[in-house]
C-alpha cells in the first residue's frame, strides 16, 4: 500500500526492491513483484506540497514513453484529478516494462532510468534534494547531453515546461557548481549501468522509443561546465 505519490506511480509498480548503501542508490536489489498493490488518494491528503511535486517528477518521467495521452494530460491548462494521472503513469510504466520484467539486456525496462543516472548522483551531491526533485534535474541534463551528442530526442522544452508548471527545480548549477564537481563525479561513477570512464544514460526518442547513450567524462564536464 504505497502512501506517497512517488511510490504510487513508480516504486510500488514493477517488482523491483532495493536498498541504498554508502556507495550509492539502489546498489543491492532484487525482483520481487507484489501479489497485489492497493492505491488510494486518501494517503496523498497527508502529504505536503513539496512531496506531491516530487511525485509529479516521476509521472513526467514516464509520460514520453507512454502510448496514451499522459503528456497531453500533463500539459493541459486544467490539470486532471490526481488519480487520473496516477492511473496514466501506472499504465505507462507497465507499457515500458512489457515483457521485460527482469530488465534483460537490450530490453525496454531500462527506459525507466530516464533522469536517474544524473538524478542519483545529484541526490548524493546535494542531499537537500528529494528524489523526485533530483530526477527532474536529471531529465533536463540527460536530454541536454543527448542533444549535444547529436541524438534526436523528445524536445527538451517539453519536459522543461512541465517541470516549471509543477514547480520542480530546473537549475542544475544551483546544486552542482565547480567546487562540487569532484563529489558529483564520484557519485556519478557509482551508477551500476556505467562502464569504465563512460557514463551510460537513457532518454526518450521523438516517438517514445528508448535510447541508451554513453558519454565520456571529459565530454560530460565540457558540456556541463
Amino acid at each position: 500500500m504505497p502512501t506517497t505519490l512517488l511510490s504510487q506511480v513508480d516504486s510500488s509498480i514493477g517488482g523491483k526492491v532495493a536498498i541504498n548503501t554508502a556507495y550509492g542508490k539502489n546498489q543491492l536489489g532484487a525482483f520481487w513483484p507484489a501479489q497485489q498493490v492497493y492505491i488510494t488518494d486518501i494517503f496523498l491528503e497527508t502529504l505536503d506540497a513539496r512531496q506531491v511535486k516530487a511525485g509529479m517528477a516521476e509521472i513526467i518521467k514516464i509520460a514520453p514513453f507512454s502510448k496514451g495521452t499522459l503528456l497531453q494530460l500533463l500539459g493541459a491548462p486544467e490539470v486532471p484529478k490526481i488519480l487520473t494521472l496516477v492511473e496514466g503513469a501506472i499504465r505507462a510504466k507497465l507499457e515500458v516494462i512489457g515483457n521485460d520484467w527482469y530488465e534483460a539486456k537490450g530490453g525496454t525496462r531500462i527506459g525507466l532510468n530516464f533522469g536517474h543516472t544524473i538524478g542519483h548522483a545529484l541526490e548524493k551531491t546535494a542531499p537537500e534534494l528529494l528524489h523526485g526533485e533530483a530526477v527532474a534535474l536529471g531529465m533536463l541534463i540527460e536530454l541536454q547531453l543527448a542533444q549535444r551528442l547529436g541524438e534526436k530526442t523528445i524536445p527538451l522544452e517539453v519536459i522543461e515546461k512541465l517541470l516549471i508548471k509543477f514547480s520542480l527545480p530546473t537549475q542544475f548549477h544551483h546544486y552542482v557548481n565547480k567546487e562540487r564537481w569532484s563529489l558529483f563525479l564520484e557519485a556519478l561513477l557509482q551508477d551500476k549501468k556505467n562502464e569504465v570512464n563512460r557514463i551510460i544514460f537513457v532518454v526518450p526518442g521523438p516517438e517514445g522509443k528508448v535510447k541508451k547513450l554513453e558519454i565520456n567524462l571529459l565530454h560530460l564536464k565540457s558540456i556541463l561546465f
